[in-house]
């Protein structure tokens, strides 16, 4: 892996910056501070393996030399050097937990420039952690979108943030923002706004805009003017997960106050208002559901 791709796979990190930096300046050595180091070497040690791998010996060099204490002897450590060809991957495997062979064989599918052979690994190390993680995310969704297409991809991101949106920091969202402005997309996708949604509440605020437009696309290929005529035409008892959030977090009126599909402020508080009635029958319909089914689980 180059400094210039892992650039743009860490394009989420400030770390990425300064590969970026270094694949347009490949002997600008004075790049790396004593602070970028310890950054490099300390604070996200998921994705140091594959970072180091985009060093060259000198610039790893320089890497260990800004650190006090040097470079501690760990699986990471010997993962950088089965990379760099400094060590056989059969000799460092032995040393690895469960969790770490798993995470490594994820960066050795990336370093192979396999999609499939990361997809695969990547699921390994969901079920390995037992959950989802950084390494297992940012890879899924990159392979998932090179092997199957945007779509596919926006379908494993949204299901994922759905069920834990605090997982919103670890996915590639301004890379998919980007994807969507840039690809062919179907407008009824509802994927798309609750997408762009997420990457404008995560720092991604340059996708506020594209967040409107996609939301006025759907609702207009749903064959709605508003989103009240959206909510109206779905039974409470049957909205989907989707239809959930796309009503409470994305058709509000901090989101849609420059849309065109309003002709005043009165109109668009008038329609969260019915959005907001839509929301509550949710919840009632919720709470008396739970009530029934503990009402059959005690047998009454």
């Amino acid at each position: 892996m180059t400094s210039e791709s892992a650039g743009a796979m860490f394009d989420h990190l400030s770390l990425g910056s300064l590969l970026t930096s270094m694949a347009k300046n490949p002997r600008r050595t004075d790049l790396i501070s004593r602070s970028t180091a310890q950054d490099i070497f300390m604070s996200s040690p998921i994705v140091e393996p594959e970072t180091l791998a985009a060093f060259d010996v000198g610039q790893y060099a320089v890497l260990q030399s800004k650190l006090p204490n040097g470079v501690p002897s760990t699986p990471t450590w010997q993962w950088f050097k089965v990379l760099a060809g400094h060590l056989s991957y059969d000799k460092a495997s032995p040393d690895f937990s469960p969790r770490a062979s798993a995470e490594l064989g994820v960066l050795g599918s990336i370093s192979a420039g396999n999609d499939a052979k990361v997809l695969a690994a990547a699921r390994v190390l969901r079920s390995v952690a037992a959950e989802p993680t950084e390494l297992s995310l940012q890879a899924e969704v990159r392979a998932e979108l090179a092997l199957n297409g945007l779509e596919s991809a926006l379908t494993k991101c949204v299901d994922t943030l759905l069920e834990q949106p605090k997982l919103a920091s670890w996915v590639p969202l301004g890379m998919l923002a980007r994807e969507i402005a840039a690809g062919q997309v179907r407008p009824e996708n509802i994927d798309i706004p609750i997408i762009l949604d997420f990457a404008a509440k995560v720092g991604e605020a340059e996708f506020a805009s594209a967040r409107t437009y996609a939301t006025e696309d759907f609702l207009s290929a749903r064959g709605a003017i508003h989103p009240a005529d959206l909510v109206a035409s779905i039974a409470p008892d049957r909205a989907t997960a989707r239809e959930r959030y796309l009503a409470a977090e994305v058709c509000t009126p901090a989101n849609l106050k420059t849309s065109t599909m309003f002709g005043s402020e009165r109109e668009l508080e008038s329609d969260r208002i019915a959005v907001c009635q839509w929301l509550t029958a949710l919840i009632r319909d919720d709470v008396v559901l739970g009530e029934d089914q503990s009402l059959a689980a005690a047998g009454v």
